[in-house]
């Protein structure tokens, strides 16, 4: 048995990541100019 899991299982589970993040992002939808204006100014005083 090798240690690593083959590769069905893998990507199983890449799947299971990807929809987890998706749910993440997801609810960042509405505001990711904002989280990448706030990142970059850093203040996101220039925000409307």
């Amino acid at each position: 048995m090798p240690a690593y899991p083959d590769d069905g299982v893998l990507f199983t589970i890449l799947g299971f990541i990807s929809e987890y993040l998706s749910i993440i992002f997801a609810e960042v939808k509405g505001r990711p100019i904002y989280i990448v204006d706030s990142i970059i100014t850093k203040d996101g005083e220039e925000l409307q």
